[in-house]
C-alpha cells in the first residue's frame, strides 16, 4: 500500500483549455502548479523511501482532504463550500501519474472526502485493486 500526507492548501484542477497552437493546459495557474509539485514531492519521497515502483494495473485510491475551520468557527459539520471534492481529487490524480501509478486511467475505484482538520492538506492511500471487490 502507498500512503502519504501532503501538508498545504489543496488547489483544485482547473478546466483543461486548448490554446491556438493546440497545446492543452490547466487553467489553475501558479498556485495549481505549486500544489501539484508539493503532491509530487511527497509521493516521490514515499516511493523512494520504500523502493516502490509505480503500479501498472487497476488501483483503488482514497483521498481525505483536510480544511482548517474558519477562525470565527462554523456550525457546519463538514466543509461543504467550494472547491468541490472532484476537482481537488483530479489535481492529485494528475500529479501522481508516473509516480504512484503509470496512468490515472488505472483508477477503477476511489473514495474522496473533505473534512475539517487542524491543518490544510490531503491524506492519500493507493493500493492495487485486486481483492477489493469484497467491499461491496
Amino acid at each position: 500500500m502507498i500512503e502519504f500526507t501532503v501538508i498545504g492548501r489543496p488547489v483544485p484542477a482547473g478546466s483543461k483549455t486548448k490554446n491556438a497552437r493546440g497545446n492543452i493546459y490547466d487553467s489553475t495557474g501558479k498556485r495549481g502548479k505549486d500544489w501539484r509539485r508539493l503532491v509530487q514531492a511527497a509521493a516521490q519521497s514515499h516511493m523512494s523511501q520504500f523502493a516502490l515502483q509505480p503500479i501498472d494495473g487497476p488501483v483503488f485510491v482514497e483521498m481525505c482532504f483536510n480544511r482548517k475551520r474558519p477562525k470565527g468557527g462554523t456550525k457546519l459539520a463538514y466543509p461543504t463550500m467550494a472547491p468541490d471534492v472532484l476537482k481537488l481529487a483530479r489535481a492529485v490524480e494528475d500529479a501522481l501519474t508516473g509516480i504512484c501509478y503509470t496512468d490515472d486511467a488505472l483508477i477503477v475505484d476511489e473514495r474522496i472526502r473533505k473534512l475539517w482538520g487542524d491543518e490544510w492538506g490531503v491524506l492519500v492511500n493507493i493500493e492495487p485493486y485486486a481483492g477489493l471487490e469484497e467491499r461491496w
